[in-house]
């Protein structure tokens, strides 16, 4: 199977880490899809905005997660969709997987999941922000 023309196709590097069985094989942030967002931003200060913005969103995002209870699991489900995309953005693959599945599963109602999920993705996203304020925090933004 052939991809579109002008189709962007996964690097051998990519497809080994997403079919690789142990999650921990994942980088906290993917240089390869880090450096392609610098690059669409072109000035460091925007991709530095782009950084502080991820850390004063995602206490809002993990605070909903967090909470699994019943009548909060739609709310739930759209903070994990949210932070799967924004976490997809900045190359943190091992987060938006781990959102994914959270999402996954209540959308399958499958809720006695839900709690090792959300501490999956709590913990994922603790080892995110730690590599955004220390990107931020030395000054590289780029």
């Amino acid at each position: 199977m052939s991809a579109a023309p002008g189709a962007a196709v996964p690097s051998e590097a990519s497809i080994r880490i997403w079919c690789s069985a142990s999650r921990d094989a994942l980088p906290v942030v993917d240089d390869e899809t880090f450096e392609a967002l610098v690059d669409a931003l072109g000035e460091p200060d925007a991709v530095a905005s782009v950084l502080r913005m991820y850390l004063a969103d995602l206490p809002g995002f993990v605070g909903t997660i967090r909470s699994v209870a019943p009548d909060v699991h739609e709310e739930a489900r759209a903070a994990a969709h949210r932070l799967k995309g924004n976490a997809g953005m900045l190359g943190a693959l091992a987060l938006s997987d781990a959102c994914r599945r959270f999402e996954t599963a209540i959308r399958d109602r499958e809720f006695e999941s839900l709690p090792a999920l959300s501490a999956e993705v709590l913990e994922a996203s603790e080892a995110v922000a730690e590599w955004v304020r220390q990107r931020l925090g030395q000054g590289r933004a780029r």
